[in-house]
């Protein structure tokens, strides 16, 4: 196990036990009891954590990076087993500005010169289902989620690309419990910043729900610990399962 996973470890257990005074821990670690039970069933799977590659912002950088250490940063971000051992790549689909994840900017004819991709939303579609063709054609990268383009996805046999929605709030899961269309083709319920808890709506739509963007406090020596137990609690609280 790297040193990485082997800390990231730890500061699981240190967070979901928390730390009290010298001998105040200990006493209550080897006081309590703890008993695995699956009688009522297994908890929701858990799905990773992933990580965002920022674009214009990030991404750029390590193209600056070369080889060997370009590899060896990419490993100690993505290989199994291995450092962070992230789970999930969150890549952003290029614009005409500079962005910093998914397609926060759009080519200028895409709105047929207007700022606003909406407008014409067969041309966006059209953008996006390009974009994901591109990248394996051209990079061989699968792309596993994607916004709410169902039906563009199945017209041209891309019946494995998953929905998420709507990385926003959870006022998607609203729609979804009363329009089954929706809530069919709807994989993932994605929230950004739900504070570690999630709404009935939500878990009555049956979806998987992740915590789609997320943050912890602050870059210090504290911060990663914080962080997991921001992951710990969006499980535990909240059922999200990335």
């Amino acid at each position: 196990m790297g040193c990485a996973a082997l800390l990231w470890g730890w500061l699981l257990l240190i967070c979901s036990w928390g730390l009290g005074p010298p001998g105040v821990g200990a006493a209550a670690l080897s006081a309590a009891t703890y008993v695995l039970d699956d009688v009522d069933g297994l908890g929701r799977e858990f799905d990773g954590i992933g990580a965002v590659s920022g674009g214009g912002a990030t991404s750029r950088l390590l193209v600056n990076y070369e080889e060997p250490y370009r590899s060896q940063i990419l490993d100690y971000l993505f290989k199994p087993n291995f450092g962070a051992s992230l789970h999930i790549l969150k890549v952003e689909i290029g614009g005409d500005g500079q962005s910093t994840g998914l397609p926060w900017t759009f080519p200028g004819w895409i709105g047929r010169g207007e700022n606003w991709p909406y407008d014409y939303p067969d041309v966006t579609a059209y953008y996006v289902i390009s974009w994901i063709l591109g990248a394996k054609q051209y990079h061989d990268l699968d792309i596993d989620y994607i916004g709410v383009l169902r039906q563009s996805l199945d017209r041209l046999g891309l019946t494995n690309i998953g929905i998420i929605a709507a990385d926003g709030d959870w006022n998607v899961s609203k729609e979804m419990i009363v329009d089954p269309y929706l809530n069919d083709a709807v994989e993932v319920v994605g929230a950004h910043y739900p504070g570690t808890k999630t709404v009935p709506n939500a878990l009555l739509t049956k979806k998987k729900l992740w915590s789609s963007e997320d943050y912890s406090t602050f870059n210090d020596e504290v911060g990663a610990g914080c962080w997991a137990r921001i992951l710990n609690q969006n499980y535990v609280n909240g059922n999200m399962t990335s």
